[in-house]
């Protein structure tokens, strides 16, 4: 079994701005899942453990497991969340996906009604 790579901006100094990243990033992985595509998504496996258990939010404390699991993915997805560009971990992770030739596509938000 194969699966994609959900990635998304999520580190910001506001809590309420990552819980808001990660309630979009749920979505979305909800309605991938109900279309039968296999995914994993750093922030939707990982924000509640982080929140509960008080881990940090930034890319560095979590880019060897990011890492591990993207070099096991099928491709990269890109979910175009505001200042997705500016993401200094997005970055890292199309940087990576690139150097290990796992393909990298975007996915705009919200999704479109098929």
């Amino acid at each position: 079994m194969s699966y994609i790579y959900l990635a998304c901006p999520y580190s910001s100094k506001h809590a309420s701005i990552r819980h808001k990243r990660y309630l979009q990033v749920a979505e979305v992985t909800a309605e991938l899942l109900i279309k039968n595509i296999h995914v994993y998504s750093p922030i939707v496996h990982c924000h509640d453990i982080a929140c509960r258990f008080n881990l940090p939010g930034d890319f560095n404390f979590w880019m060897k497991y990011n890492y591990a699991m993207l070099s096991k993915a099928s491709g990269l997805t890109i979910l175009e969340l505001p200042s997705w560009e500016k993401s200094k971990g997005l970055r890292a992770e199309i940087e990576y996906a690139t150097s290990h030739s796992i393909p990298i596509q975007r996915l705009a938000y919200p999704l479109e009604a098929v």
